[in-house]
């Protein structure tokens, strides 16, 4: 879970829904976000034209992976057995150990990666466009449109987004019901309702803070509620630290203010990730950042389906909905054969049709709950598919169009932003400006300076 909340958190969970979501079993072409070829490959889409097999690597967590995703391979080569599907088991950072394997020649020739490496990496040329096959691609004006653009350089798509998560806010529907409260849609109806939902008699509490070492993935939310960033990107690449700027300073106003003044968050401020997130289940808290695809593990920690409220983040001070939105594309290895990248095109295709799609959550939800999610096609809707609370299907794609990256140089500063957050939540007495200006400072001169430097050099 850290893994996806970090620069995708959004990510690792999302991985492993994305991996199962295949294409049409009887190949029909209609397919979803795929991987590449090259320019010179051939476009065609459909039953495999080689007469040669061609053999594809793939990198699989077959630790974690479904049943359902192992058939679907054994499905596809028998249906194409001009085509092999090598798995090579990955459970580490596939993220960044892609690029070691590309410059040793051993890379996967597709790869599913997360939107901050994808960026990083279109950068370096590791990928080969798609624009030949997606211009025979069947499904290519049904592909929904949030998902279109994030794939693309300089006009040329290079990678398909496959998962598209945004961040939303959930909320205990029985206790807000008890207290005749609706949902919150801006900070101060979010304040107020923590306020008259913390009852430490019943050891219940109004709102989960994330106070740990990543807490900065949730904490730029609120920044940018307050209308700024943690960081600014420059013309060239560089970024320019802005730690202290009214945006970043309004929303520590806003934590410290949760914790000291409305006291209305955890009693233990140290509470990590899997306790908020079991305390959320259990009613003991009423309000949490949520991402839909937690929906079954706060299901398996107890808490009723229906129970559950899933809305947009609550809107601050500068009067514009935004989030953070985990993505995850698929991309193909540039430098492999023309056949090789025909395969690949072919097998994005099944793993990502919408037979498979529909298999795919028909299968969730025989084993449990469904967590809503962007369908890749948008003539598809979740609902016609499987049971699903239509209030979460309409407050994620609400939420989707507001979604961003996380702020830039995350990587580097993410310890900077920790100890001052977190000096404020242990020291009611801190100096916010101050906090904030010492952290700044030794930022640039640990982290900031080097990392602007890297850019300019290309690395």
């Amino acid at each position: 879970m850290k893994k996806w909340l970090t620069s995708t958190l959004v990510l690792a969970t999302a991985a492993s829904m994305l991996a199962a979501c295949g294409g049409n079993k009887d190949n029909s072409g209609a397919a979803s976000p795929a991987e590449s070829g090259s320019a010179a490959a051939s476009p065609s889409a459909g039953a495999s034209a080689q007469t040669t097999p061609v053999e594809l690597t793939l990198w699989v967590n077959t630790k974690d992976e479904s049943a359902f995703d192992k058939n679907l391979r054994s499905e596809f080569m028998a249906e194409h057995p001009d085509i092999k599907l090598n798995v090579i088991d990955k459970s580490g950072d596939t993220n960044t150990e892609y690029a070691i394997a590309y410059a040793a020649g051993v890379a996967p020739d597709v790869i599913d990666i997360s939107g901050p490496m994808f960026k990083k990496y279109i950068q370096k040329g590791y990928f080969a466009p798609l624009d030949d096959f997606i211009a025979n691609w069947p499904e290519k004006d049904k592909h929904t449109d949030v998902f279109k653009e994030i794939g693309i350089k300089d006009g040329t798509t290079y990678g398909l987004v496959t998962f598209l998560g945004p961040m939303m806010f959930g909320y205990n529907k029985a206790l807000f019901s008890q207290a005749n409260l609706q949902p919150p849609k801006t900070w101060d109806e979010m304040i107020d309702a923590a306020v008259k939902l913390t009852d430490r008699s019943k050891n219940q509490y109004g709102y989960s803070m994330l106070a740990n070492d990543w807490l900065d993935w949730f904490f730029q939310f609120y920044v940018w509620q307050a209308g700024g960033d943690l960081t600014s990107v420059k013309d060239d690449g560089t970024i320019e630290l802005q730690f202290t700027s009214p945006a970043v300073v309004k929303a520590l106003e806003l934590y410290r203010d949760l914790k000291w003044k409305d006291q209305v968050v955890q009693s233990d401020i140290t509470l990590d990730f899997n306790g908020m997130v079991q305390e959320f289940a259990t009613g003991k808290s009423a309000m949490m950042i949520f991402a839909p695809d937690w929906v079954p593990m706060v299901a398996s920690l107890g808490m009723k389906v229906e129970d559950l409220g899933i809305v947009p983040m609550p809107i601050g001070p500068s009067g514009k909905p935004v989030t953070s939105t985990g993505v995850a594309l698929t991309a193909i290895t540039g430098n492999i054969s023309k056949e090789k990248q025909q395969a690949a095109w072919e097998w994005i295709e099944y793993r990502y049709g919408r037979d498979t799609i529909t298999s795919k959550l028909q299968d969730q939800e025989k084993k449990g709950i469904v967590p809503p999610q962007i369908m890749i096609y948008k003539d598809m809707k979740q609902s016609d598919i499987v049971t699903l609370d239509p209030a979460w299907e309409e407050a994620l794609n609400e939420g989707v169009s507001t979604g961003r990256d996380e702020y830039e140089g995350k990587a580097v500063l993410t310890k900077y932003v920790v100890a001052a957050v977190q000096k404020v939540l242990v020291d009611k007495n801190a100096d916010i400006m101050a906090e904030l200006q010492k952290q700044q400072d030794l930022a640039q001169k640990e982290a900031v300076d080097k990392y602007n430097a890297d850019v300019l050099a290309g690395k």
